[in-house]
This record gives structure tokens, C-alpha cells and sequence, in this order.
């Protein structure tokens, strides 16, 4: 690419599409190139070329290594092709973005800068901050390419101008989302998707769903195991004797909790999940058992059903009634003579209850407890 002032940027990539090389060359002062257009202008003796080898960027037209970049920072030449080399870690986010960094000499260890970043990347700025961060990774770890500058994020398959929300090439993988534009980063939605190598646009919902799935089932096994164990079997007999089907809903419920899911999709995922649970049974021990067949109780099914909804329904309960009592606190006309410490505490505490982590605590207890209790249920029931 060639710029206004006549600068000249070009990228090597190797037949996989991963780059290898940068190379760039100033033009002389007083040039100016016309939009669209590439010129033949006069340039200043002295190139610039990095050379790209996995994490290690080497420097200079003679290949000398330049830098080594980690996952807890990075090291480089005072000088690009000579000097001793300097040791810098950098601070990052759930995003991987860059957010501190500082030198280590020795046992002297130098604050280089720190930043903040908008959702769409841009750094935000501040006279008051000092925004002196030297390392090539910014945002999402992504490396910032600066020379003349350019001023993009380079995300693998394509680089992003942070700037304008959007990428400068089309989308590779465009058909999969054929109503958005191929230009949009995060589908126009950067609060809750990511975009790993500038292909895709995974939703961090579906990730906190199958997180929040895959708890729900194994505290769901655990419970089982416990009233099995606790009513005399072996180990192994209480591992073979879990309901597969019981810990498929437990799955399809802590996994439709999670924020972002619709109520028709909870409804409908919640009321399959809790029929099936409550009408088979599967296990290595005792095989396929259905209220069908008459091999499972009736009973058995109900206690099941019951089992599955109302753990979360009260643990649901308990957090709301917090909620209540506090707001209720905060309003009521005894508030006005709470010190400024105490509402700030109140409103800490209600914080605390609404945070993601409470409530997926209160649901793993609530369901562990509902698996002890229905599963002695049904062991009686089972002896009838």
C-alpha cells in the first residue's frame, strides 16, 4: 500500500496466510499522492523490514532478532540490531488485551504506561494517564501495526481499524451471516461476541452456557453418587447407577440460565428437559427404564420432574427476596437517617447478590440439595 506522503507499506504472507514479513520505505518530505492512486516517487535511502518466525520478529535488513514475545510479556534489543536485551511483562484483561506494562531490570521494575479500551478497541485517552505502552499486542493480544501511521490491529485473517468499527476485507466466512455486513466486527456486537482471528464471531453467551451446563450436570452426578454411596452401595456401583437422562436436564437447565436465552427457548428447553428426565431413566446398571413400560414408578417420575425445577426455582427465590429486603431498606423512610457507609455497603451487598457467580453458587447448592433429597425419595420408593 502506498500512503498520501508517498510511504510505501508492504506484507508477505506465506501460502497458508500467515505473515512473514513487513517492509516499509519513507518517501521524501513534500510528496503528496492522489486517492487511489500508486506512484513512482523519489524515497529515502534507508528501508525498514521486519521478519516474522513464530513469536520471535527479527529485525534489520540482515535478520537480526529483534524481539521474543510470551505470554507474560516480552524481551527485546535496546537497539534493533545489536545492545543487551530488555525484559518487559504486560498486565491483561479477560480479553486478552494488553492493559499494563512495565520494565524489569534486575530487582528495578519500571511502570511503562497503562490503557483502556472501548468496545470497539480504540484506546481511551486521558491527559491525566500515561499512555506510553511499547509492546506490539493491544487489543483482544492483537498486534497494533503503527508503521506510518496505519494504525490497524492485524487479527490473522484480516486487519481492523478500531477507528470505524469495521474490517478492511471482506469476511471469509461471509455466507454464515449473509444479513450483516461483511465489514461488521462482532456482527455490530462487540458487548457480547468476540472475533478470535477475524473469521468468526462466537457468542461468549454460548461459552457461559456450556459452562454453566456442564455444572449443573456434574453437581447433579454428584448427588446421586452421594445417596447411592450413602445408602450402602460401592463406589462403582454408585457411578454405574447414574440417571444419564437426569443429568442431560440438569445440563439443558443450567445452560438455558445463562443471560441472553430467550424465554420461549427456556420454556420449551426447560419443559422437554424436565419430560424426559421424568419419564426415562438410563443407566449402565439397570439400562432403559420408562414410565411407559411400567419399569419406572410413577411416583419415581414425579419426585424426578419435581427434582429438576424446584432447587432453582427456590435458590431463584432466596436471591429475590435479598433483593427485596435491601431495596426495601434503601428506600424506606428510615434510609434517611442510614450514614452515607452503610447505604454504600447495602448497595455493595445487592451487587454481590445480582453478580453472575452468586447466583450460579446458589443453583449448584440448591440442585445438589433438591439430587440428595429426591434421590432418598426415590430409593424408598423404589424399596415399595
Amino acid at each position: 500500500m502506498q500512503f498520501m506522503q508517498g510511504h510505501i507499506l508492504e506484507y508477505g504472507y506465506d501460502a497458508l496466510g500467515v505473515k512473514r514479513r513487513e517492509y516499509s520505505q519513507a518517501a521524501v518530505a513534500g510528496i503528496i499522492v492522489p486517492m487511489g492512486e500508486f506512484t513512482q516517487v523519489s524515497m529515502t535511502p534507508y528501508p525498514s523490514q521486519l521478519d516474522y518466525c513464530g513469536n520471535v520478529i527479527y529485525g534489520g535488513m540482515g535478520g537480526y532478532a529483534a524481539s521474543l514475545y510470551t505470554t507474560e510479556g516480552y524481551t527485546r534489543r535496546s537497539n534493533i540490531v545489536s545492545g543487551n536485551w530488555e525484559y518487559y511483562y504486560t498486565l491483561k484483561d479477560h480479553l486478552g488485551s494488553v492493559r499494563s506494562e512495565f520494565k524489569v531490570n534486575g530487582t528495578t521494575v519500571t511502570d511503562i504506561g497503562y490503557t483502556h479500551y472501548y468496545p470497539s478497541g480504540i484506546e481511551i485517552t486521558d491527559p491525566g494517564w500515561s499512555q506510553t505502552l511499547q509492546s506490539r499486542e493491544r487489543f483482544n493480544n492483537k498486534e497494533l501495526l503503527t508503521a506510518h501511521g496505519l494504525n490497524l490491529l492485524d487479527y490473522g485473517a484480516r486487519l481492523y481499524d478500531g477507528a470505524r468499527g469495521q474490517w478492511m476485507t471482506p469476511d471469509p466466512l461471509a455466507e454464515m451471516y449473509y444479513s450483516i455486513s461483511p465489514y461488521a466486527y462482532c456482527l455490530n456486537n462487540p458487548i457480547n461476541r468476540i472475533d478470535p482471528d477475524g473469521r468468526a464471531a462466537p457468542l461468549v453467551i454460548a461459552a457461559i452456557a456450556l459452562g454453566k451446563g456442564a455444572l449443573s450436570a456434574g453437581v447433579d452426578a454428584f448427588a446421586q453418587v452421594t445417596v447411592s454411596l450413602a445408602n450402602g452401595n460401592t463406589f462403582k456401583e454408585a457411578v454405574s447407577s447414574i440417571d444419564g437422562t437426569s443429568v442431560g436436564a440438569s445440563f439443558v437447565i443450567g445452560a438455558l440460565s445463562a443471560p441472553g436465552v430467550s424465554s420461549m427457548a427456556k420454556a420449551v428447553g426447560i419443559g422437554v428437559a424436565v419430560t424426559a428426565d421424568a419419564v426415562v431413566d438410563v443407566s449402565n446398571s439397570k439400562g432403559i427404564t420408562s414410565v411407559v413400560t411400567g419399569d419406572k414408578p410413577v411416583a419415581s417420575s414425579i419426585v424426578d420432574a419435581a427434582a429438576s425445577v424446584l432447587p432453582g426455582k427456590a435458590a431463584d427465590s432466596v436471591i429475590s427476596t435479598a433483593n427485596k429486603a435491601i431495596s426495601s431498606d434503601l428506600t424506606s423512610k428510615s434510609a434517611a437517617t442510614m450514614t452515607k457507609e452503610t447505604k454504600n455497603m447495602l448497595k455493595s451487598v445487592q451487587t454481590t447478590v445480582n453478580s453472575e457467580s452468586v447466583k450460579t453458587g446458589a443453583n449448584a447448592a440448591a440442585d445438589y440439595t433438591g439430587g440428595v433429597v429426591g434421590g432418598q425419595i426415590n430409593e424408598e420408593i423404589n424399596k415399595q
